[in-house]
């Protein structure tokens, strides 16, 4: 049996699918038995480069068989390392809506009068992201579904580099918000902040030691308001970032804590909103990198054919149209 180039190469392309898929899933998998949504980065670095040759390889395979090897390549090694119903039905559509991508591509090559790699893969890229931000998310659901709280709650970790995120975003409204994004800013120098914009409006005081005073009663009296706020004692010298991270850490342990969660909410709905969060983080960075990824891919698409692995012929193609 005599095979093309174009065969040989997309055969070739199964192996490289294969390796990335494996590597793929075996990263997302010991990634998130460590706490923490952003434990999946490693995993998807590893998708980036399954995805660009994911696109090469819909541009490359011609035949249907060729389409669902690869397919099914890319979702086999996600079910051998997690088997469950939830999981494999989320395979399932993922697989599909690969599939279709692939269909789509491959019909937008067909349609077109003159080649262009960028537009063809342009018709089928979201459905291949949509199906793999699905799968991750299927997989992450899986295996915290069954985790009791006391593991689950880690996951919910508050940083004092979020923190720090919220402080700036707040603070482009209110710009006495604006300091606590700075890591050195602690509970005194924050409450002397608050007292130095008060006290520009109120004249000087003229005596030192009652100036002072008046100073000290004033740190003691906010730390005593911060302490009642946040539900935690202060010194002064504790940042207020760690301070906020920390309350609203303990804030959602209550949440779903207590003898009444059960009442206020379905417990069974934590990793359903954990692993929705995966999902709609996923999304949109794998469809800001694909862009990344379709050039990468058409720079070895133009090198395949200047090596002679691929070629681009004319050939001449009737048409249907109306009689003038």
């Amino acid at each position: 049996m005599h095979f093309t180039k174009r065969e040989l190469l997309g055969a070739f392309l199964m192996l490289i699918i294969i390796a990335l898929a494996f590597g793929t899933w075996f990263e997302f998998f010991s990634a998130i038995v460590t706490p923490g949504v952003s434990d999946i980065w490693l995993s998807a670095l590893w998708f980036i480069l399954l995805m660009l040759f994911f696109f090469f390889g819909a541009v490359v395979w011609n035949r249907v068989i060729l389409k669902m090897t690869g397919t099914i390549l890319m979702f086999l090694p996600g079910i051998w390392f997690s088997y469950s119903w939830e999981y494999v039905m989320a395979v399932l559509i993922a697989a599909g809506l690969t599939f279709w991508s692939e269909e789509n591509i491959a019909r937008e090559l067909k349609a077109r009068v003159h080649f262009n790699f960028f537009k063809s893969v342009r018709t089928g890229k979201f459905l291949f992201i949509l199906g793999w931000s699905l799968s991750f998310a299927g997989g992450y659901y899986v295996f915290l579904k069954d985790m009791p709280w006391e593991e689950l709650a880690p996951r919910f970790q508050v940083s004092e580099e979020l923190t720090g995120t919220v402080f700036r975003a707040v603070g482009a409204i209110n710009t006495n918000f604006a300091a606590l994004a700075e890591e050195d800013v602690t509970v005194d120098k924050f409450l002397l902040d608050i007292e130095r914009v008060q006290g520009e409006a109120s004249l000087p005081v003229a005596i030192t030691a009652q100036k002072q005073m008046e100073q000290e009663l004033f740190l003691r009296s906010g730390r005593e308001q911060i302490e009642t706020l946040f539900g935690q004692p202060v010194t002064g010298d504790e940042k207020m970032s760690a301070v906020f991270s920390s309350a609203l850490q303990r804030k959602i342990s209550s949440l779903f804590s207590g003898s009444d969660v059960t009442r206020r909410f379905s417990f069974q709905a934590v990793p359903l909103f954990l692993a929705t969060l995966v999902f709609f983080t996923l999304l949109p960075l794998f469809s800001l990198v694909s862009f990344l990824c379709v050039a990468a891919a058409y720079l070895i698409f133009r090198f395949a054919l200047l090596v002679g692995w691929l070629a681009i012929d004319i050939i001449d193609a009737k048409q249907e149209k109306l009689v003038e």
